[in-house]
């Protein structure tokens, strides 16, 4: 490789990891902001456990981003590593994450997600029925599974396309 390659293709990395972090905090503070804002103006008709499915939601967001800046953050750069291990580093560490996508960022979301199907069931239930309210609910219930899959899958796949880098500069340093 040229030298330099190393630390322009790490510097590169840690740009769309930067730009990235920015997107889901940005995005998790408009769902914090928009939820924040329906729990007010709804305070006084919402049921209790509407309003306890937008503090569920809040939380799981925020929760969110806290672990993204615990798990998905840039590492901190070292002058005594040489900039092919720290890439090696940075590569690895986020390939854990990814792969891990399933505890630290959907799994914070699942109590106010499963909380707002539990809740529309029960408001529409008053006035249709358990049984037509839970056939009204499952197709937003499954498309949220759906959703959330791919979301899993997604990571996957970008885990192992990490991982495949890594892979290749193991066998660069064999030589």
């Amino acid at each position: 490789m040229l030298p330099g390659a190393f630390a322009s293709k790490a510097s590169k990395f840690e740009r769309s990891i930067r730009r990235r972090n920015w997107f889901e905090f940005g995005a998790g503070s408009i769902v914090i902001a928009v939820f924040a804002t329906v729990a007010w103006l709804t305070a006084d008709i919402a049921s209790t456990i509407m309003m306890a499915v937008w503090i569920a939601i809040m939380i799981g967001v925020l929760v969110v981003m806290i672990n993204l800046a615990r798990f998905g953050s840039n590492l901190q750069r070292l002058p005594e590593l040489d900039c092919r291990t720290h890439l090696r580093g940075q590569l690895a560490r986020q390939s854990t994450a990814l792969k891990s996508v399933w505890l630290w960022y959907l799994g914070p979301l699942v109590p106010g997600i499963t909380l707002l199907h539990i809740a529309r069931v029960y408001e529409f239930s008053a006035k249709t029925g358990l049984l037509d309210a839970i056939i009204y609910v499952t197709p937003s219930a499954l498309f949220t599974i759906v959703i959330f899959a791919a979301v899993h899958w997604l990571n996957l796949r970008g885990a192992a396309r990490l991982d495949a880098e890594i892979d290749a500069l193991d066998q660069l340093g064999q030589f």
